[in-house]
């Protein structure tokens, strides 16, 4: 009978028959001598009659049992896209059927358009920018004219246009994320801090609730207003890694646990009393969990694959990003031709190449990486990889390739001297700062880095090796940029928008950048990444804007004019699910480089019966 009434309809019996079974499990004897058989035949002789009773009690009782029990509830899926390529973001429009999503179908540039939850097809806007948000009264938050800071961070200008059309009002700059309040007319959003290199949380815009050194994805305001949950991400870098967390109106912060590895893409529940959001313990595949107030936590969906929130619908289904992700490395070796593939597992990262271009450092961020991701050297011949650290991001390589800096990727950020042959890790720094934009010196006995406590003021460093030593080379929150000219005396900083070309020698440690002579033109807002080719004059760089990316075109910079002039693109022959291609590293003559790009297959679905 206990059996019978199980919670759990797995552990229940499952026909009549299985209690018939059961029962006749219960009569099997196992005798010795025949005097013991002949009492356990006659015991059967009164019991069969008993047993065969009970047995069609317990099987009709069974039957009504199972008869009334729900059957499982499983989730149901409708797919409303069916295009190859990218969906960066998606949202639900008040009417409950229009979904306004941003994607790159077929390995076309990036477009805002629309879709219903009904009828498949799709609409284009003659508009480009992320969808972050549509508010009650059919009004989108668009987010235009993007930076990356990192590799997720990033930074752009927030945008107002109406459903219906017209064109995009800004309204904000410096926005990595934002969404509507409940009212429709306040926002909350997340503003990056150039001078502190850090990210704020606001609501409404102009208070300030929440301030961290990593950076903040999905702020969500609770449908009362007194809340916002959001996505905190800790590391300076721009990893996903994060957890979910609450903030009130006076700024009081409940954080959940645990850190995961990847997060992003969080709701309110329907109720109102837990936060959902998509999660990921090991790997890049999330999947979608439940957290209430008080912490305790649930999962409400697992599948193959990434599944990433992206809006509720007011019948409580959710619409979501069903993704095949896979993140490629692909360069040339200074002998090459032609640019090849270099990938190892299936998500690379590269960081630094030696300045004879033979040997680059990568790590690889997905399931092949491992929680804590690994760490690689590989040749930009194709050459097998070598695994050097099981753990950590990669930093820096040295000229000749003997060694490595890894800063590991749990804050904060340490760095660590890692031999490429025989020998183990060594840990360089034991402080609370994290460290970034790190760099082996042409002598190979220094590095330089920049350094500082999350949310608070940082500064760039060099340090010998020998003495672990550091002198300051730029004043605070001077961001000093990884490349530098071949004899390594001279550096770029970026301050405040602007590039300057900077000593590295510690001269100008206590020098504000706004006494100097900024780098004329662009650099800084419309071109990024600078490369220092071997001319001290010219740089490489790449370009803002949707027709830049894919493939990446690239641009020779000249220091003293500002005159930006079109050189050459980079990319993979198949731009299908490709949103973009970042600016690759060179070596130092330019004939070598490595670079990275996503490969997401990506469709939408809305979902119903999570709870």
């Amino acid at each position: 009978m206990r059996h019978c009434l199980e919670k759990n309809p797995d552990e229940r019996f499952q026909s009549a028959g299985d209690i018939a079974f059961d029962l006749g499990s219960l009569s099997t004897t196992s005798t010795t001598t025949a005097q013991k058989a002949l009492r356990t035949r006659q015991v059967r002789a009164w019991m069969l009659p008993a047993a065969v009773a009970a047995a069609v009690l317990l099987a009709a009782g069974a039957g009504y049992l199972l008869g009334a029990a729900k059957p499982l509830e499983l989730p149901r899926f409708h797919q409303i896209t069916f295009r190859r390529g990218t969906i960066l973001a998606a949202r639900i429009a008040p009417d409950g059927q229009t979904v306004i999503y941003d994607a790159s179908w077929e390995g076309k540039p990036n477009q805002l358009m629309s879709t219903r939850t009904d009828t498949p097809g799709d609409r284009a806007f003659d508009v480009h920018g992320i969808i972050l948000s549509i508010s009650r009264n059919s009004e989108m938050l668009l987010l235009q004219r993007v930076i990356r800071i990192s590799a997720y961070a990033r930074r752009g200008v927030l945008s107002r246009m109406p459903i219906s059309g017209g064109a995009p009002r800004e309204i904000v700059e410096d926005v990595q994320d934002a969404s509507w309040g409940p009212d429709g007319e306040q926002m909350v959003i997340v503003r990056y801090v150039e001078d502190k290199n850090s990210m704020q949380l606001e609501f409404p815009i102009g208070k300030v609730l929440y301030t961290t050194g990593g950076w903040i994805s999905d702020p969500r305001v609770s449908s009362d207003g007194k809340r916002v949950a959001f996505i905190d991400h800790p590391l300076a870098n721009g990893d996903d890694q994060g957890q979910p967390a609450v903030v009130d109106l006076q700024g009081n912060v409940t954080k959940f646990a645990p850190m995961w590895v990847s997060a992003q893409g969080l709701l309110w529940s329907p109720s109102g009393k837990e936060i959902w959001f998509s999660g990921s313990e090991a790997g890049s595949d999330r999947s979608i969990y439940a957290v209430d107030m008080g912490g305790k936590m649930h999962p409400l969906l697992r599948v193959p694959g990434d599944f990433m929130l992206q809006d509720m619908l007011s019948d409580g289904r959710v619409l979501a990003i069903r993704q095949e992700n896979r993140r490629e490395v692909r360069g040339k070796s200074p002998t090459d031709k032609e640019e090849h593939d270099l990938s190892w597992l299936d998500w690379g990262i590269p960081r630094d190449i030696t300045p004879d271009g033979k040997l680059f450092l990568f790590e690889e961020e997905g399931n092949g990486g491992g929680a804590d991701y690994s760490v690689y050297l590989r040749g930009t011949d194709g050459s097998p990889a070598v695994k050097l650290t099981s753990f950590g991001d990669g930093g820096a390589i040295s000229a000749d390739g003997k060694q490595a800096i890894v800063t590991s990727n749990r804050t904060p950020q340490q760095m660590f001297l890692v031999p490429t042959g025989a020998g183990e890790p060594v840990q360089l720094v034991h402080d609370d700062r994290d460290y970034w934009n790190i760099r082996f010196l042409p002598d190979g006995g220094s590095i330089q880095y920049c350094a500082g406590v999350p949310a608070h003021a940082f500064r760039c460093y060099r340090m010998d090796l020998g003495s672990r030593k550091e002198i300051p080379l730029a004043p605070e929150n001077a961001q000093l940029q990884p490349d530098m000219t071949p004899d390594g005396k001279t550096g770029l900083v970026a301050f405040k928008k602007h590039f300057y070309i900077w000593p590295l020698d510690g001269s100008a440690a206590d020098r504000s950048p706004l006494q100097m002579q900024a780098i004329p033109g662009g650099l800084g807002q419309d071109y990024f990444s600078p490369h220092i080719t071997q001319d001290p004059k010219t740089l490489i760089v790449g370009k803002v804007g949707p027709s830049e990316i894919m493939p990446r075109k690239l641009y020779r910079y000249n220091t003293q004019s500002g005159e930006a002039v079109y050189w050459k693109s980079v990319g993979p022959a198949d731009p299908t699910g490709v949103p973009g291609v970042g600016v690759p590293i060179f070596n130092a003559d330019g004939s070598a480089y490595v670079y990275a790009h996503s490969r997401i297959l990506s469709q939408l679905y809305t979902v119903s019966g999570l709870k």
